[in-house]
């Protein structure tokens, strides 16, 4: 099943965070049962910062990332038997652009020990996972990341 890429400028002034470029990517998961239930969910990856200036340069390109609570972390999760279960996120490897597809490697590790079902445990797994984005949507983010930046006397976004 294709995850989706998006990006988006965020700012909060109370913890000193200027306008900053995040990507955001949601991997929605095959419709499974589980508990006696059906479960429709998906991994959420929200506020993953990386050290480019445009989208475009993904291409061919691996990023490591620190497990949480560290700075840099990936704000990853995904909600399983009613519970907000985090996944770290510690490397995406991007493939070549196809269009409106972007393919991504990503290594990550559940922890359903965390607010539960717990008897899953802390699964790792390689996940490849094509990526679709809106070429529109992702230029508009990096250029009002830039406009921010460039009106607040900051650095460009790296």
């Amino acid at each position: 099943m294709a995850g989706r890429l998006t990006a988006r400028v965020f700012s909060n002034p109370h913890v000193g965070l200027p306008a900053t470029l995040f990507f955001d990517i949601e991997i929605p998961l095959r419709p499974f049962e589980f508990d006696g239930a059906l479960q429709t969910t998906a991994v959420r990856l929200d506020f993953i910062r990386f050290p480019v200036s445009d989208w475009r340069q993904f291409e061919d390109r691996e990023f490591r990332f620190p497990v949480s609570p560290r700075p840099g972390y990936i704000d990853g999760s995904v909600y399983l038997g009613e519970a907000h279960n985090p996944c770290d996120v510690t490397r995406i490897r991007f493939g070549p652009l196809a269009g409106r597809t972007l393919q991504a490697e990503l290594d990550l590790r559940f922890d359903f020990e965390y607010e539960g079902p717990a008897e899953l445990g802390k699964p790792a797994a390689t996940w490849t996972v094509p990526l679709a984005f809106d070429p529109a949507q992702l230029d508009e983010a990096v250029a009002e990341a830039r406009r921010l930046r460039a009106t607040s006397g900051g650095d460009p976004p790296p």
